[in-house]
């Protein structure tokens, strides 16, 4: 094996879904990685405690899916999990906008340090589902919601979160799933490339 193949993959990987970090951290997260020499950054942007990325078309995503407080009909923010409080201004809150999320991406680029996004779905989706729930609500707008209303079906995840899982049985998943990675890919354009990690493949 020539030198040059070995450690391609030389990555970090850094969970802002449960704990988010602003813009300033992970440009200074990128300069160390560039100091050691690694090259991948996985950033885990979504999960059931929060969704990190602005999503255009989808406001609920940010306006709901990334805070978390003390509201326990999970109406204007998810609930309060992993000690972030009953305030939205605590590491539970927090997301990138559309031009924050590409300046990380160009300055990652400008390291040699490719990007990988994790969206994850189709369980570990609570966020997201409680999003288009308040899109549902606020709108009447069921073009992405993601679980069947007639499923009187009643279950807890590991993490005890209810409704943590996208329905594949109906098709406004698909229309969901398709235009969120519709959308990551067109901001990463100003990146090496796109490798989307889902669960759901």
């Amino acid at each position: 094996m020539s030198s040059g193949s070995r450690y391609e993959y030389r990555g970090f990987m850094m969970d802002v879904s449960r704990n988010f970090f602003p813009k300033k951290d992970i440009l200074g997260l990128l300069d160390s990685m560039a100091m050691y020499k690694l090259n991948k950054l996985h950033l885990h942007l979504t999960d059931d405690q929060g969704w990190r990325v602005e999503i255009p078309g989808l406001p609920e995503l940010t306006q709901i899916g990334s805070k978390r407080g003390h509201d326990l009909k999970e109406l204007s923010s998810l609930l309060v999990t992993l000690g972030s409080g009953p305030f939205t201004n605590s590491s539970g809150s927090g997301y990138y906008t559309v031009d924050e999320y590409k300046q990380i991406l160009k300055y990652a680029k400008a390291r040699h340090i490719e990007v990988i996004p994790e969206i994850d779905m189709p369980g570990h989706s609570h966020a997201a589902i409680m999003s288009m729930e308040a899109r549902h609500r606020d709108k009447g707008d069921d073009e992405y919601t993601l679980i069947d209303r007639e499923d009187k079906s009643r279950y807890l995840s590991v993490q005890q979160f209810r409704m943590n899982s996208l329905n594949p049985c109906i098709e406004s998943t698909y229309h969901f799933i398709d235009h969120v990675v519709k959308e990551l890919v067109a901001m990463h354009k100003v990146s090496p490339s796109l490798v989307c990690w889902q669960d759901f493949i």
